[in-house]
């Protein structure tokens, strides 16, 4: 004869001693948690060895530009970055930027470009999140905000490289221009105004584009068979050859992490430390 207590459905309080889970809604219940329990123990190891887990893919891209422009010359700041993605489903931040190459272009007015390679391949970044070019007294700067233990530092330029200036000159020049203080959001625009004090102007760009003295400029990538050359055109003079920043290879490789550091790896040149 049936048992009457496994088709009647269960009505709280009708039971003396009722349970939370009765007859084949806890063993459903069970048999699931078993398969999931099953199905982590052995996928879990699958998956984890399935992947290189120190494989990378790496190529590099043109990244960030910035130009600082006076009334004689203007001055174009360009980095090439060398990424990485790590093949780990596992890595919280797969895709790095692992070190950049860098190029400046200081234009004359007669439209005559010399470029000047940066001498420390791995030098503080040109990220218009991070630094920002300005003109101080004579001179070529970029600030770099704080980030990651780092104070806010002022790097001076230098034949062909950003130098870091001393702490107390910096922290100096910072309290001078009063950009010690300034939040985040009220930065960049102060050390623009800063720039404009002294004659010079922080231009902005589209995408590569820019306007000096009446005419327009592009920075972009012109490609070649093997790799990728950065140029700079002037856009109302199309007869003329662009001059050629630098090259980059856009080619994604599969590389061990050891392998990629060892090629483009090494400390970045930061500000002082806090």
């Amino acid at each position: 004869m049936p048992n009457p207590d496994l088709h009647t459905p269960y009505t709280p309080g009708s039971d003396p001693d009722p349970l939370p889970l009765r007859g084949g809604r806890a063993q459903r219940i069970g048999s699931w948690l078993m398969a999931l329990v099953f199905c982590g123990t052995c996928l879990a190891p699958c998956l984890w060895l399935g992947v290189p887990r120190s494989s990378v893919l790496s190529w590099e891209e043109l990244g960030s530009i910035q130009v600082l422009a006076g009334p004689d010359e203007a001055w174009v700041f360009v980095q090439v970055d060398r990424v990485v993605v790590l093949q780990d489903p596992l890595a919280s931040a797969p895709r790095r930027t692992i070190g950049h190459r860098q190029a400046v272009a200081v234009i004359e007015r007669d439209g005559d470009t010399r470029v000047i390679p940066v001498a420390r391949p791995n030098g503080v970044t040109f990220g218009s999140y991070l630094t920002r070019a300005f003109r101080d007294q004579g001179r070529v700067c970029l600030l770099e905000d704080e980030s990651l233990g780092q104070r806010r530092s002022v790097f001076v330029w230098e034949v062909d490289r950003f130098r870091l200036l001393p702490l107390d000159e910096s922290e100096a020049l910072l309290s001078a221009t009063g950009l010690d203080a300034l939040g985040p959001s009220d930065l960049w625009a102060a050390v623009d105004a800063r720039t404009a004090a002294n004659g010079w102007s922080f231009l902005p760009h589209d995408l590569g584009d820019f306007t000096w003295s009446g005419a327009r400029y592009r920075v972009s990538r012109r490609p070649q068979e093997t790799f990728t050359e950065v140029v700079l055109r002037r856009l109302d003079t199309p007869d003329r050859d662009p001059t050629v920043l630098g090259r980059f290879d856009p080619r994604r490789v599969e590389l061990s992490s050891d392998e990629a550091h060892a090629r483009w790896g090494g400390p970045d040149q930061r500000g002082h430390r806090r």
